[in-house]
């Protein structure tokens, strides 16, 4: 049999498993085996349900905290926008430089939590600096949008550690799953000496293993042909 590893994928390690249960289950001689493996598909299904569940809500975080980007660099944009139109569209302007000692560009093409770091010196700026109502509302405006920011990305980082956690339940799935099978080949392979059955019997309820073996023909057995 083919044991599980790291690399064995969590669809294939619920294939393999439930080739095994039914091959038992469709030779009828072994139930309680079946049963043993059964029990394991149960609770693999369960741990896919809420696998599935952790990748939308992943899918979703990842959504929010892109249009929470988004929503930042527009109003980054507006109030870079306000201080230009208040210093005549001077770059240069003492005020201006002040909330924007780089183009609002490259602050708009930072990745939402580093983007959200960089504003943070924008803060304390305002706090120094007297600004027209436009430009104070732009400010607030943004100051909205870096809050909403700081939300999603808390929320993401939370789903990112639930879905790590859930990680070791189906690695823990998988380990307890792999000693089963190893013990239900075991068995199978103590039947097959039992009842005198091919040295590849066990190997017959195992996907993806060697070819089988045929038995060896006994001295009251003619050879088979060739």
């Amino acid at each position: 049999m083919r044991r599980f590893t790291d690399k064995t994928s969590w669809d294939g390690s619920h294939s393999s498993t439930l080739f095994t249960a039914a091959t038992l289950e469709a030779s009828g001689r072994h139930p309680a085996l079946a049963d043993v493996l059964n029990e394991h598909l149960v609770q693999w299904s369960a741990l896919e349900s809420k696998r599935a569940e952790a990748e939308s809500a992943i899918t979703r975080a990842h959504a929010q905290v892109a249009w929470a980007d988004y929503a930042l660099d527009v109003t980054v944009k507006a109030f870079a926008n306000e201080l230009l139109r208040d210093a005549g569209g001077k770059a240069s302007d003492k005020t201006f430089r002040a909330f924007f000692d780089v183009a609002p560009s490259e602050i708009v093409k930072m990745a939402l939590e580093r983007e959200l770091e960089r504003l943070e010196a924008m803060w304390l700026v305002a706090t120094k600096v007297k600004l027209s109502k436009r430009a104070t509302a732009a400010l607030e405006a943004m100051r909205a949008a870096a809050e909403e920011g700081s939300k999603r990305v808390a929320a993401r980082r939370e789903v990112v550690a639930k879905r790590a956690l859930l990680a070791m339940d189906l690695t823990a799935w998988r380990e307890r799953t792999d000693a089963s099978r190893v013990s239900v080949h075991l068995q199978l392979q103590q039947w097959a000496i039992a009842h005198d059955d091919e040295t590849s019997y066990a190997e017959q309820f195992f996907a993806d293993t060697e070819p089988r073996a045929k038995r060896k023909s006994s001295p009251s057995e003619p050879p088979e042909s060739t």
